[in-house]
């Protein structure tokens, strides 16, 4: 491995505080992303680099006024706030996007009741029924 050129290691530096990617910097100066990264460490340890990625579909508004819906009964859930939240975004938002987001936030989530509970009036019918049908 050839030693780099005083010229190449101080353009690499200008590149990266102009926050150039680290592919763009190895295109230009052909130089490997090992390299580049010793160099950042040496030269511009305080240089922010883009840790990649995607932004967040939902902001720190989105989310409180998600929470603050669960909080105080507006929003029942999580389609319901999907929908809402879509609406004011103008974007598609997905429930299971609100529901990852309410879990990292530490809500914790009850799963709707399927159906009704039987009250008393309902037991003591449903035993007379079956009492009168036993035979």
């Amino acid at each position: 491995m050839q030693p780099l050129s005083n010229t190449i290691i101080s353009a690499i530096p200008t590149l990266l505080v102009s926050r150039h990617l680290y592919s763009i910097i190895q295109a230009q100066t052909s130089v490997s992303a090992g390299s580049i990264t010793k160099i950042h460490q040496q030269h511009c340890p305080k240089v922010a680099v883009s840790l990649g990625g995607h932004p967040r579909k939902l902001t720190t508004t989105n989310i409180t006024f998600a929470k603050c819906g669960s909080y105080t009964r507006k929003i029942k859930t999580t389609v319901h706030a999907a929908k809402v939240l879509s609406t004011v975004n103008n974007q598609h938002i997905t429930p299971q996007t609100v529901r990852n987001v309410l879990k990292a936030t530490r809500i914790i989530t009850v799963s709707k009741q399927k159906k009704p509970l039987l009250t008393q009036k309902h037991r003591r019918a449903r035993l007379e029924f079956a009492e009168r049908h036993l035979e």
